[in-house]
């Protein structure tokens, strides 16, 4: 897969509605936008949440979502959780691997930011 605008507004589309877009504001500077996600071309990138800083609640409702759901999200494979669980993962904004292009990679697009 390439860093390509297409490709990247399939990324950002998982996101769809989530508060997490990074998008400059002409005319006052640089400004997180909490108002969701819109155009792919207007938003610079998302600002997400490190899985390995999964929130307890969260946590439980992945594993209620898929039994698989390992003993540790740092350890647990990615490739083997089922799509519901993708679905609450990314509306709750934690970063995920897209296409087989991990979280790394997309920060190094520009994709992606973490959140501190």
């Amino acid at each position: 897969m390439e860093n390509t605008l297409e490709n990247k507004a399939a990324f950002f589309a998982q996101y769809w509605g989530q508060e997490v877009a990074f998008i400059p504001d002409y005319d006052q500077g640089v400004t997180l936008i909490k108002s969701g996600v819109r155009k792919p071309k207007e938003i610079k990138y998302l600002e997400l949440t490190q899985l390995s800083n999964i929130i307890d609640e969260d946590y439980k409702i992945a594993q209620k979502l898929d039994g698989n759901f390992g003993t540790s999200a740092l350890d647990y494979s990615l490739q083997f959780i089922n799509h519901s669980n993708l679905d609450f993962l990314h509306s709750k904004g934690y970063a995920l691997p897209f296409r087989g292009i991990d979280v790394e990679t997309l920060i190094s697009w520009g994709w992606v930011k973490l959140k501190k």
